[in-house]
């Protein structure tokens, strides 16, 4: 499946440590400190925007669950759809396919 092959490569091929810093310092400068001991307890969400007629036939909850799987896999976070301490934004075109990190809720 397509959806599952470029989110799988979208994110291993992310620099998430240099994304993961910047979110830290960017909450611990405003005393939003994460609860989080390890990485592995950090908690996420996953939230999808698609533009462009070709990624309008998309599915978003599907890419969202393709990037949440892959995201759990790799760093062994939990999914917290009601407050997660992080959100992972994802942001698909007809050229292109964009992971950012939410730093503000």
């Amino acid at each position: 499946m397509l959806h599952a092959r470029l989110t799988k490569e979208l994110v291993t091929d992310a620099d998430w440590s240099t994304a993961l810093d910047a979110w830290r310092r960017l909450r611990d400068s405003h005393e939003l400190s994460t609860p989080a001991s390890s990485a592995s307890e950090l908690t996420f969400s996953v939230k999808c925007y698609r533009t462009g007629t070709k990624t309008k036939a998309s599915n978003s909850s599907a890419i969202q669950a393709h990037v949440g799987g892959d995201l759990a896999e790799r760093f062994g976070w939990c999914v917290d759809l009601k407050s997660p301490l992080l959100t992972v934004l994802v942001y698909v075109s007809d050229k292109r396919w964009v992971l950012g990190v939410s730093v503000l809720r």
